[in-house]
């Protein structure tokens, strides 16, 4: 219901969980809030996530502040820590008390590391044999993005002239990657890598008229091309895709009702163009459960490269909202 899932843990019953759930949706439907808790961050912040209910920033490269947001039922709590490492960017899991930050790369030193943390307290997490990730690059990276999908960490990044897009995928509990590939002339970008599953990604990707690319961990194979619209021939020409999407959590929160389900996560496709009337700036919003069907037929069939290719009148009017921003409209992820 509402793409939300019932929650195990959870010693609320069936009739209250409704009633909850009813009155959530009365809220969002109204936005009338109950409440109006205020918390401030530094506008300096390097990098943040929002996942599981807590909303984090990494301020300069050694501190690193967490908020628990407030429930009906629970106060908001936060925290804050000095990491003994310069790091630029993380990604986080608190249900698997997990984050993981991308180390700064020392002027003496050109190694890339992934730090493997608990998110409670900063310490090398218990479930990870290796705290302390290598990273097989040659080059340095330049825009990276890091996403966490149970038990596998990604790390995706461009070169400084953004030619090359890299993808390495490890089990971040026994520190073995399982995933190495390197895209040459992709026209993706970091910022346009996002997991569907544990055993599925997918990336935006510029080169003609822009499309979603899936690929299946397993058999490490692109499995399908969802096309954008094309748009009038010599108007409009796409120069960048980025996508938002909500985090993956492993389990549910402690003490929740619900949670959102996997499969219902939304994922929001910006698509940037230029051309001689201007610019052009569109998002499309694509249901996870939609890519993830596309990923498991496609998977199971024989195709060559030419068949996966998928037109967009054939998937993206049924399947997907689409709207074109103004200057001051911006949508995060998924409310």
């Amino acid at each position: 219901m509402d793409g939300l899932i019932d929650t195990d843990a959870s010693n609320v019953s069936i009739k209250d969980r409704l009633n909850l759930l009813r009155e959530r949706r009365f809220t969002w439907e109204n936005l009338q809030w109950k409440i109006f808790p205020a918390e401030s961050f530094s506008d300096s912040y390097r990098a943040y996530d929002f996942a599981g209910g807590v909303y984090a920033a990494l301020e300069g490269s050694n501190d690193f502040t967490a908020f628990t947001l407030p429930t009906k039922t629970c106060e908001g709590s936060r925290k804050s820590h000095h990491l003994d490492f310069p790091a630029r960017d993380f990604a986080m899991d608190p249900t698997q008390d997990l984050v993981v930050f991308l180390g700064e790369q020392a002027v003496n030193d050109p190694a890339i590391y992934l730090y493997v943390r608990t998110y409670e307290s900063i310490v090398p997490h218990p479930h990870s044999e290796q705290s302390r990730i290598l990273v097989h690059s040659q080059t340095r990276p330049d825009a990276c993005m890091v996403q966490i999908a149970d038990n596998h960490l990604a790390l995706a990044w461009n070169d400084h002239d953004e030619t090359e897009l890299s993808i390495q995928i490890w089990d971040w509990k026994s520190g073995t990657l399982i995933h190495d590939q390197l895209l040459e002339d992709s026209g993706g970008r970091s910022e346009s890598f996002t997991f569907l599953s544990p055993r599925t990604f997918a990336i935006g990707v510029k080169k003609l008229s822009g499309y979603i690319s899936i690929w299946n961990l397993d058999s490490g194979t692109e499995v399908s091309r969802l096309c954008f619209p094309e748009m009038i021939d010599g108007e409009w020409c796409i120069h960048r895709v980025s996508v938002d999407t909500p985090p993956f959590m492993a389990r549910p929160r402690p003490n929740h009702a619900f949670m959102v389900s996997p499969t219902h996560r939304i994922h929001t496709f910006s698509l940037s163009y230029t051309g001689s009337a201007g610019s052009l700036s569109l998002q499309v919003y694509v249901p996870n459960g939609f890519l993830l069907s596309c990923a498991m037929s496609l998977a199971n069939s024989e195709r060559n490269d030419s068949s996966i290719d998928v037109p967009w009148e054939n998937w993206g009017p049924r399947n997907t909202r689409i709207r074109e921003l103004g200057p001051q409209n911006y949508v995060d992820c998924h409310k």
